[in-house]
């Protein structure tokens, strides 16, 4: 039989123990979490200055791993570097352009889990490269054009 003494020492005992295994580390998990990512937010760029952001540098500067930057149509001139698991997608009914204007690229990624979505890249160098992927995985660049 057991007594009420004995029920409270073994619910303290798996409130305790439920607390240490919170606090185990799975190192798999870490790989599988932007699957799962649920608070990611919305970042808007407008080079108009109509959104949250004027370029798509300072929109990825300003995100936090798992976000979405949506980029309204229009050309970018500038290199983007992302460093961190991000969606990148086009919106609006014209062209979203990203000109590397001459700098070797448009895009570079550095991260995994990046997806791009609806661009137009272009690079004016005539050793340019449109996305570099330097030593990222498991990134996804879809209905993107490169010129």
């Amino acid at each position: 039989m057991i007594t009420c003494k004995r029920w409270v020492i073994i619910l303290i005992g798996l409130m305790v123990v439920g607390n240490v295994l919170a606090v185990i580390e799975v190192p798999f998990l870490n790989r599988l979490s932007p699957l799962f990512e649920t608070s990611a937010a919305v970042i808007e760029v407008d080079f108009q200055g109509n959104k949250d952001h004027r370029t798509i540098q300072a929109a990825v500067n300003a995100a936090n791993p798992g976000d979405v930057i949506k980029i309204w149509s229009g050309g970018y001139r500038e290199s983007v570097i992302i460093n961190k698991t991000l969606t990148l997608i086009s919106a609006g009914n014209v062209p979203t352009i990203i000109d590397g204007q001459n700098r070797g690229y448009a895009v570079k990624i550095t991260s995994n889990w990046v997806n791009i979505s609806g661009f137009t890249i272009k690079t004016a160098h005539w050793l340019g490269y449109g996305i570099i992927v330097d030593h990222a995985e498991q990134c996804k660049i879809n209905d993107t054009f490169f010129e």
